[in-house]
């Protein structure tokens, strides 16, 4: 039997070669920008840009199948570790792993098509240069586009071995979080090719119950939207409050600007667990029901649908766990070589304590929108376009910001863990 720490040095191995496999093909398209479309002709002619699309499409179809294979990596993982892979069947029941399943193992029935992005009069005397080629492949009545494909499984791999896994890997997660951040928001400038899923046959008739779900979902999230919009838009007035400020617990202006963030923050989450209300009707109208079970057994869903609970209901002790926002995080911007008490404040961010365990409330915020966009994409025709172009610009503002990090004081996690086992003691009846 291979040992626990073998197998981690496999996973990291298969994820290295899944960076590599789109670093190659990032150098392609590189070389591919000084083509137009009217410079593809098959044969000799055109023989490089040939040869450059051909090695294009083997780095993208090796990246998916390295996705694919990493599933049993992580089970092995599992297995040797004591923790078991009864968890994968969520990575198991997605259906952008099952359909990468299908294109990894050479389906025969699957047919393949490409498309060129172009930059208007991007090249010399007016050419229209080509910016990209996007590779589709057809399963049944659903094209999927291949690069898009390996970005979601990265992103869902990056969420579920975070959350699902002992694996330390940081580097691996700031990597796709950094590279992934603006993705969804090539719905803004690709008019939504990119982010939509493009059904080869016309889709059935919907019926009246149906549609009236499809309404309920979309306005889920577009609150859900409004409440993201909403703390980015209260978040700047924080910057008016410093160190010594802040830190008057006195000072019921820091109080009530705080709470008004924390009120959208929750607001959201409501949102994003209700969610799950309307989506299971919507499924049950098709006999779908079970497929929601990939989002409702993941962690990150699970810990906040916990805490919109006590959120709603209070603590529930009798030995039973429960999500709780027990520390804020004030987070300042440093202007000089130093800390000074001027620092003005720029964000504060909850840990939710689940299990003795801590989570950033921020982090399981963006966590739970890309699932269910993710989610929503492959397991419906539902539009997600405006969900997608406003969760893009939020994400898009981000862009090039650092990551919030810190040490964990000494006792902190001591201290989680006490807390949590306390309130299990609790007779709350």
């Amino acid at each position: 039997m291979t040992d626990s720490s073998t197998l981690r040095i496999m996973v990291d191995s298969r994820l290295l070669k899944v960076g590599e496999h789109l670093r190659q093909r990032e150098q392609q398209r590189l070389r591919l920008t000084s083509y137009s479309k009217a410079d593809y002709k098959p044969g000799s002619a055109g023989a490089e840009m040939v040869q450059l699309l051909d090695a294009m499409a083997k780095e993208e179809n090796l990246a998916l199948s390295e996705l694919v294979v990493l599933r049993d990596d992580v089970a092995a993982y599992g297995r040797a570790t004591g923790r078991g892979d009864s968890e994968l069947h969520i990575v198991d029941e997605f259906h952008a792993f099952r359909s990468a399943k299908t294109i990894a193992c050479g389906c025969p029935d699957s047919k393949h098509s490409y498309a060129f992005e172009s930059i208007v009069g991007g090249g010399s005397a007016g050419r229209d240069c080509i910016h990209d080629v996007r590779f589709f492949v057809e399963l049944g009545n659903q094209s999927y586009q291949l690069l898009e494909l390996v970005h979601d499984l990265l992103q869902f791999w990056e969420i579920f071995l975070r959350y699902h896994t002992t694996l330390d890997l940081k580097e691996f997660s700031v990597a796709v979080q950094t590279g992934l951040l603006g993705r969804v928001t090539d719905t803004v400038f690709h008019q939504h090719v990119a982010r939509q899923l493009v059904p080869v046959l016309e889709p059935a008739p919907v019926n009246p119950s149906v549609k009236v779900l499809q309404g309920e979902i979309s306005q889920r999230l577009e609150k859900a939207a409004f409440y993201l919009e909403e703390r980015e838009f209260l978040r700047p007035g924080l910057a008016k409050y410093t160190r010594i400020t802040s830190g008057d617990v006195s000072n019921e202006n820091v109080k009530r600007d705080m709470m008004r963030i924390r009120n959208v923050e929750t607001s959201f989450l409501q949102e994003m667990v209700h969610l799950a209300d309307s989506v299971r009707k919507w499924l049950d109208k098709q006999d779908r029901i079970s497929e929601l079970a990939v989002m409702e057994r993941f962690r990150p869903y699970r810990i906040v649908a916990n805490l919109v609970n006590v959120l709603k209901h209070g603590v529930r002790g009798r030995n039973q766990d429960c999500a709780v926002i027990d520390l804020d995080t004030l987070w300042f911007l440093q202007k000089g070589d130093q800390l000074a008490s001027d620092d003005p404040l720029l964000d504060v961010m909850g840990c939710v304590n689940y299990e003795g365990e801590l989570f950033s409330l921020t982090q399981l915020i963006e966590d739970i929108a890309h699932l269910w966009e993710l989610f929503l994409r492959h397991h419906s025709q539902i539009s997600l376009i405006e969900f997608q172009v406003r969760l893009g610009r939020i994400l898009l503002s981000r862009k090039g910001l650092s990551t919030y990090t810190f040490p964990m004081p000494t006792g902190v996690e001591a201290w989680a863990q006490q807390e949590a086992e306390r309130r299990k003691k609790l007779d709350l009846k």
